[in-house]
């Protein structure tokens, strides 16, 4: 295992790079395409039609993501981009999406967990920072890049504090 500088949380936005789309809103109309194609869905989303109430977002293992309300799958979310479709069923084949809602303390929340030093195995092959993320594992046990409604800044850095003087 070797030291990993990932200096950000991982959005939709670094999905889209990804996979070559121009940015988190094509990303998610292409995804929508390739749902219809595969029969996964039919209602066709038109990237602008976002109603009822909004998704919470969460950080999992350094990535911003939200829990589609139909059938519970995770997708990726970006704050430049806070809208949520699902790409497993189209948020329940609706033709729409919903907003995303994010902690009013973002940046706070995520520089708290970015001083949470992660590791990645040498011997995998990681090509993107979608993967980087995916793979990285923390440097300090307890000390895991995760954040859900509910936990409050002042935790996350008081929790980095007592777990790194402890090493």
């Amino acid at each position: 295992m070797k030291k990993i500088i990932l200096d950000r949380i991982v959005t939709l936005e670094d999905l889209a790079a990804r996979d070559k789309q121009e940015n988190g809103l094509a990303w998610l109309l292409w995804k929508c395409e390739e749902g219809i194609r595969k029969g996964k869905f039919s209602a066709r989303w038109d990237g602008k039609r976002v109603e009822g109430e909004a998704v919470m977002a969460f950080v999992n293992n350094g990535r911003w993501g939200a829990r589609c309300k139909v059938c519970n799958a995770p997708q990726y979310v970006s704050p430049k981009t806070p809208v949520f479709f699902c790409a497993e069923c189209g948020c329940g084949n609706s033709g729409r999406g919903w907003g995303v809602e994010f902690p009013e303390n973002r940046e706070r929340i995520e520089a708290a967990l970015l001083a949470r030093e992660v590791t990645v195995d040498e011997s995998l092959l990681i090509r993107n920072v979608v993967e980087l993320a995916m793979h990285a594992r923390p440097k300090t046990p307890g000390l895991a890049r995760n954040w859900r409604a509910g936990i409050e800044a002042e935790t996350l850095e008081e929790e980095n504090a007592e777990r790194k003087g402890k090493r």
